[in-house]
């Protein structure tokens, strides 16, 4: 729990690019919708609203979460830069830059 804090403080300070990695950046989406997503992929199954295999498989139901929380930071990109917070870390700004 404190590594999430820590993470999430770190996330909220930003100037115009994060100066958190990468590897930290998944592990917040983990924490904020990755564990959710394996949470609720087990609570259907359980339910028998799907198969046992898709709460078996935390790695897809992971992926999704992060899949969902990253289209979410590009979702609001517009009005987070408008209030001086910056999601994306230094390197990945650095891979799509010409």
């Amino acid at each position: 729990m404190v590594l999430f804090l820590q993470l999430k403080n770190a996330f909220l300070t930003f100037t115009i690019f994060s100066n958190v990695c990468y590897a930290c950046m998944l592990q917040y989406c983990h924490y904020v919708a990755g564990l959710v997503g394996i949470g609720l992929s087990r609570l259907f199954a359980v339910s028998r609203l799907e198969d046992p295999s898709v709460g078996a498989n935390t790695k897809l139901s992971n992926s999704m979460g992060l899949f969902l929380q990253k289209t979410n930071i590009i979702r609001d990109y517009l009005e987070d830069v408008k209030q001086g917070r910056h999601f994306w870390p230094r390197q990945v700004a650095a891979s799509v830059q010409a």
